[in-house]
Parts: C-alpha cells; structure tokens; sequence
C-alpha cells in the first residue's frame, strides 16, 4: 500500500492511504522512513483505531508506540486527530501539506469539540480554556477528558489551562512555554505511550528553553488488552477523574 503510494505521487497524484494504526505504522515502519520521507514524496497515512480505541480487537491491535516512531522520521508531520471537525479541516489542509503526514484517530466516537467554523494550522496549538495554576497538554481523544476535567477542578477552585497542540510534531513550542510560565506546572495526557509521544515532546521543550515540572499521563509500558472502552480508560488511567486526581496531588506537594 505504502509503495502504490509512492508510485501515485510520482504520477501526479496526492495519496492517502488508511488501515489499523498497527498497520499503518509500525509495521511499514521501514517504507515510511525511506519510501515516503527519504525519497521526499508527499504521502498522507491514516491509522485508525489508535491506542485503546481498538477495544475488542485487543493488544496486537492496540499500537500504543505509533507516535514515538514516527516522531523520530525527519520532516514528518503527527496529527492525534481530537474530533470530526479538525480531522476534515486538517485532512484537507494536508494535501498541499510536503513530505510525510501521519493522522492517529478513532473509527467511531469520536467527541464534538470544535465549531464547523474553527481554523487549523499545522504546528499551532490552541487554547482550548485559559487557566492560572496547571497546564493541561491534551492529544486526541484525551482532549475531552481534559476538558470535563478542567471543570471539575473549577469546582475546587483549581484554575487549568488546557492547550490543544493540533500537531504532535511539529510541537507549538511558543504556546507551550508561554502557559508553563503562567501556571509552572505542565500535565501532559495522550492515548498512546508516554515513551517518546506527546508528554516527552512537551518535556524536552521545557528543558531546554524553560525548566518546569512535567508529569506525563498515558499508557504506561504496558501492552493492549481486550475491552470496552470505559475499561480501558479506567485500566490505563486515561479518565478525567484520574487527571483531576494527579492534579490535585500535585498540587498539595
């Protein structure tokens, strides 16, 4: 698939190719790296059903590790795609996007967050709510749950800024270093494994340009397993009750 791809582009045209996100990306990792990204063709991949969106299809179904691989291809771009609206906008916006584009989603439920009149930008972040005290750095589906986590923290007087950062890579690194300086404390939580995805990105780019606490919620080196949805978030602590409840231990330290 990832080679018909390359041969489309070479004849005019603007592929997107999509299967599970197992498939789409680790196990073509090799043809990503060097078929698509070396040979600097512009080829759109969809990995559906990624991380515990896979439910009933279990662990060797469940890529946890797409991020962290494709974060390490020079020039590629990452897309944990949060809801219907910016997927349509940024799957349009990526066909005239250069080089290698990778989009991590859900096959169903995914959650309404953004108007039909939203703009996206590869490499621009939102702030999806302003706050003073914590940094929610929020991916894909776990942009709800920091969402309805936010307001629960209202509720006890907890102010948290949650971002979107639309890309993985490339990071809004400006957005990001400017909340840490107004709150000092970042919270990072993504559908995928916290070696290499989203939390160690964010905490890379604070170690260098402003030193601050990161504390990363995710999968944590640990296979998929068979379940419903509720299970798994409750299994990988991936639930808005639990980032209310780092949260709130953080903060007493």
């Amino acid at each position: 698939m990832v080679g018909v791809a390359c041969g489309l582009f070479l004849g005019g045209f603007k592929p997107i190719i999509h299967s599970f996100s197992p498939f789409a990306s680790r196990r073509v990792f090799d043809q990503l790296m060097v078929s698509v990204s070396y040979a600097h063709k512009d080829v759109t991949v969809i990995g559906s059903d990624a991380g515990i969106c896979a439910t009933f299809n279990g662990g060797t179904h469940m890529c946890f590790e797409d991020v962290a691989m494709l974060r390490s291809v020079p020039e590629a771009t990452i897309i944990d795609v949060c809801d219907g609206v910016s997927f349509v906008e940024l799957l349009k916006k990526a066909q005239n996007l250069k080089g290698l584009k990778y989009f991590r989603t859900a096959r169903r439920g995914l959650p309404d967050v953004y108007s039909d009149t939203e703009n996206f930008e590869f490499g621009k972040g939102k702030r999806i709510v302003a706050g003073t005290d914590v940094t929610i750095v929020a991916s894909g589906i776990q942009l709800a749950e920091a969402i309805k986590a936010g307001k629960l923290l209202l509720n006890e007087n907890i102010s948290a800024e949650i971002i979107d950062p639309v890309t993985v890579k490339p990071l809004d690194e400006d957005l990001i270093i400017g909340s840490a300086k107004k709150t000092g404390l970042v919270i990072t939580t993504e559908n995928a494994s916290i070696y290499g995805g989203l939390g160690d990105a964010v905490a890379s780019v604070l170690a260098e340009h402003y030193p601050t606490r990161v504390v990363k919620n995710g999968i944590k080196d640990k296979f998929g397993q068979v379940g419903g949805m509720d299970y798994l978030r409750q299994q990988y602590e991936l639930r808005d009750i639990d980032l209310v409840k780092m949260i709130k231990s953080l903060l007493k330290k």
